[in-house]
């Protein structure tokens, strides 16, 4: 997937303009393989920037989420880009 397609796949998808705005943007590489999973939780153990919890979250509403970045920089620029305290 190069990155002009990933771009139209995350604006068809208005769900994941707050994080890509913030400068997260969702692993949509992903998406296909991951569209039929049953998840009930996610976790994104090296987060850098938020990028594989926006598609979780775009993905299974409601999910309990846990990213963990080491980096304290980079996890507040995480913390900032997915928001709204439904990722821990």
């Amino acid at each position: 997937m190069n990155k002009f397609e990933k771009l139209m796949m995350i604006v068809r998808r208005p769900s994941l303009w707050r994080a890509f705005m913030r400068g997260a943007v969702a692993s949509m590489e992903h998406y296909s393989a991951m569209r039929r999973l049953k998840v009930r939780t996610c976790l994104d153990i090296g987060a850098n920037k938020g990028q594989f919890s926006a598609l979780c979250r775009y993905l299974f509403p409601g999910v309990n989420i846990f990213a963990f970045e080491p980096l304290p920089e980079v996890a507040r620029h995480c913390a900032r880009a997915l928001g709204n305290g439904d990722v821990k």
